[in-house]
């Protein structure tokens, strides 16, 4: 068992750090998140495109339109995820579901069948030098659960993508953190005895809402400012303030099964994390050691500070570590 106790109990007198040596203020969860969120903005995403640090006027657009599509939802608005591959997502999450099952959806698509033969025959999963061929032979290889999460986030990106110049660069990285999340958050429930498909399915869908507004502020800017992008600061307030309602709209429209989907509600109720139910503490704990890990590489937090951050909510560092280890 990799995890000890997740929550230490508060010291009665904690040490008082001398009067030299005292910071600013603790950047508060919500902070840490428009932070984050301004880093899926690459720097050479604003030297390559026109950032214009928008006029009222844009913002004002950018603004408009997103409130529009809450008071009035199109349901045209929301990437479409076609019926088979809900199905599909049905009978994965099933975790006594078996692998000849699995084996016979594959097959069935070609383009999947050939991402799963080729990740079989990268170095991470092959042992030999004979190449595998059969996605049988990849099964024993990888792992019926390996095979699962395969499939899912392969679904999940090939129906949730947009079609832009701009998505290459935001898409890339919201995807990345989904997928990060998706696996700590699975490791996580794996540990505590829980669903880990859940918790790898609940990881990849808690963004969908930032791609949702995303794909509206583009077509905003193209429309009215072509060849420019977001201002960062914009980007992250617009994002912050609404990507979880964008989220919302999106599980309803797919109708997922309410047991799926229940922690991602709790995740964005603000409940505290000693509060929550272990499905949630996984999506909590995933989502906000993926957002640390950016911030930390992006050099906008220091080793200190990401200490004080995992401390404040009673997460260990070994624990985080031993997370990140498995990206």
């Amino acid at each position: 068992m990799i995890f000890k106790s997740l929550f230490k109990k508060k010291e009665a007198n904690p040490p008082q750090v001398p009067e030299t040596k005292r910071r600013a203020p603790q950047a508060t969860a919500e902070e840490i998140s428009q932070l984050f969120i301004s880093t899926l903005l690459e720097q050479d995403v604003q030297n390559e495109h026109n950032s214009i640090g928008n006029t009222n006027e844009l913002d004002d657009k950018l603004v408009a339109k997103v409130i529009a599509e809450l008071t009035n939802f199109n349901p045209d608005t929301i990437p479409k995820i076609a019926n088979a591959s809900l199905e599909l997502m049905e009978a994965l999450i099933d975790e006594n579901v078996c692998s000849s099952k699995i084996v016979a959806t594959v097959k069935e698509d070609p383009v999947l069948l050939g991402k799963l033969l080729h990740l079989a025959n990268s170095a991470f999963y092959r042992c030999s030098k004979t190449e595998i061929e059969s996605i049988d032979d990849a099964v024993i290889m990888m792992g019926n659960d390996e095979i699962r999460k395969l499939v899912i986030s392969t679904l999940m990106v090939d129906n949730l993508k947009i079609n832009s110049v701009y998505f290459r660069f935001f898409g890339a990285n919201i995807w990345q953190h989904s997928h990060d999340v998706a696996t700590m958050a699975a490791l996580y429930a794996s540990s505590k005895g829980m669903n880990e498909f859940q918790a790898y399915l609940n990881g990849l869908l808690h963004d969908v809402g930032k791609l949702v507004i995303f794909k509206l502020l583009i077509d905003v800017l193209e429309t009215e400012a072509p060849g420019t992008y977001p201002s960062k600061s914009f980007f992250s307030d617009i994002m912050n303030r609404y990507s979880h309602k964008f989220t919302l709209m999106a599980l309803k429209e797919w109708a997922l099964n309410p047991d799926w989907i229940r922690p991602i509600l709790t995740y964005q109720s603000k409940v505290k994390l000693e509060s929550m139910d272990l499905n949630s503490q996984a999506l909590y704990i995933g989502n906000y050691c993926s957002e640390l890990t950016r911030l930390r590489q992006s050099k906008l937090i220091d080793d200190e500070e990401l200490s004080r951050q995992l401390y404040s909510k009673g997460i260990e560092l070994e624990i985080y570590k031993e997370l990140i280890n498995k990206l």
